[in-house]
Parts: structure tokens; sequence; C-alpha cells
């Protein structure tokens, strides 16, 4: 197979478009689920493939023959996935209003988890030089 792939690579390189087509073939399923895995959209899942082919596509003169095929293509799709993931994330205004005139903070509450402080994350902190000296004075002198 790896064999096989290198061989259709090379062939696809010198502007074989069956050639091509044969991989697309072989690894549209392929990246088609592990985009399906990484961002549970279908939607976004077919758009990762359909990059991932055009990158390969413009990106064949950059294959290094001896690594396998299919460690190179699955880096493609798996880099353009968490690309997608990134700019995904939203960033939550507490000023910002929602469409019905509620404020966004309801949204911040249902769906961030907080965590509460704990006290012994205090009781990690070093004391201050000037706490451990004053530990060592008499106590008559510590309370004047």
């Amino acid at each position: 197979m790896d064999q096989m792939d290198t061989r259709l690579a090379k062939l696809a390189r010198g502007g074989d478009r069956a050639a091509f087509a044969e991989l697309v073939e072989l690894y549209k399923d392929k990246i088609y689920h592990l985009a399906y895995r990484m961002l549970r959209s279908r939607h976004e899942a077919e758009e990762i493939v359909q990059e991932t082919f055009l990158r390969v596509y413009m990106n064949l003169d950059r294959y290094d023959e001896n690594q396998k095929f299919s460690t190179w293509i699955y880096r493609i799709g798996t880099n353009l996935c968490i690309d997608r993931l990134r700019k995904r994330k939203i960033n939550y205004s507490l000023d910002a209003e929602m469409g019905d005139g509620k404020a966004a903070t309801g949204i911040l509450r249902s769906q961030v988890r907080i965590r509460p402080r704990t006290t012994r994350s205090f009781s990690r902190r070093p004391r201050p030089k000037s706490a451990n000296r004053l530990r060592r004075c008499p106590r008559s002198i510590r309370r004047s």
C-alpha cells in the first residue's frame, strides 16, 4: 500500500490527474472520518477533506518519498482541523446583549464552569519574610 501511494504521488507530481484521483479515492473517507471525529460537524469535515486535497495537490513537490504518504496527508488534515478549532473559539463580552435583550452573562453562567477557590490553594503560597521574622519575636513585642 505504501509503495502504491508513493508511486501515485510521483505520478500526480508529474501531472497525472488519474493518479491524483486515485489518491483522492483512497484517502477521502479516511480524512473525512478524521475530521469528523475532531470537529463533530459533517459540513466542516467535508470542507476539511476538500482543503486537505487542495493542499496536497499544491504541495506534492514537498512530499518526501522516503516517508509514508498516509502520515503526510493525515498531518495536513489534522493541522487543518486544529486551525478550524482555534477559529471556532468564541469570545464572550460581559457587556454584550442577546437579540432578545438578555445579557450575555446568562450564557457564561450556563456554559462556563468555574472552579471554586479552595483554601488549600492559598496555603501553598510562601509566607513573606516579614511574617517569618514576626514569628521569631517574643509575644509581648508582637502584640504592640
